[in-house]
């Protein structure tokens, strides 16, 4: 990258919370290189909020998404997503670059813990997903690490660490999330449902489809809860 990239005049480093805000006023043309990768907290989510609805804007993600964020839903290919509780169409220009990760790749990972064996001790594998964690769990296997030696640990698990390799391993009864939802939980679940709904009755003729909708959806959780399902239309 050239030196003088950062010392063009049009290159602005924003710190300011209003200088941030002006930012939305610029009718020219900008590039926005924001913070949060996933999209799930900070500016760019105003920035989203403010650029996704613009038909002429791009939005261009250079790292990983993980499912369930935000950056992921929009990634995915989402019509519409929830931004600070409120419905934003997405009608900007999606694209990903898959080459700016500054994380090593498996066979650098490989290659560095090779240059570290024979382990004594335990290694821990606790970034990225379970399928590429097992993924790399089997092939540390094949160098000759025994299987108790690789740990694949999950949220609020705790090691006795030991220096010949782990002693006792503590799991809560109840876990603070369910891990078959850490993909996507009941949230990302409840807002795809309220989009979902949102589109339908925007797609519904009358006003008395929509009642009919809402009705039907009332009564399916009637049965599913077996609460009493009041009709204040009768």
């Amino acid at each position: 990258m050239p030196k003088s990239l950062f010392n063009d005049s049009r290159f602005r480093i924003i710190e300011a919370v209003e200088d941030s805000k002006a930012i939305n006023t610029i009718r020219g043309g900008a590039i926005i290189m924001s913070a949060s990768g996933m999209c799930d907290a900070g500016r760019i989510k105003h920035h989203l909020r403010n650029n996704l609805i613009r038909s002429n804007a791009t939005v261009l993600f250079v790292g990983y998404q993980a499912p369930g964020t935000l950056g992921h839903v929009i990634q995915s290919g989402a019509r519409e997503v929830r931004i600070h509780g409120s419905l934003v169409p997405v009608r900007a220009q999606i694209h990903s670059l898959g080459n700016y990760s500054a994380h090593a790749d498996h066979s650098e990972l490989m290659a560095w813990i090779g240059e570290r064996l024979p382990a004594h001790g335990a290694l821990f594998l606790t970034h990225g997903d379970d399928e590429e964690r097992d993924a790399l769990r089997a092939a540390l296997i094949e160098t000759g690490l025994a299987g108790d030696q690789v740990i694949l640990p999950l949220l609020d698990d705790s090691f006795e660490l030991l220096p010949h390799g782990v002693g006792a391993i503590t799991r809560p009864a109840e876990q603070r999330i369910d891990h078959a939802q850490i993909a996507s939980d009941w949230h990302n679940a409840f807002s795809e449902f309220t989009i979902r709904l949102s589109q339908e009755l925007g797609a519904t003729a009358n006003d008395a489809d929509k009642l009919k909708l809402m009705q039907s959806l009332q009564s399916t959780l009637g049965e599913l809860t077996g609460a009493e399902i009041r009709d204040d239309a009768r």
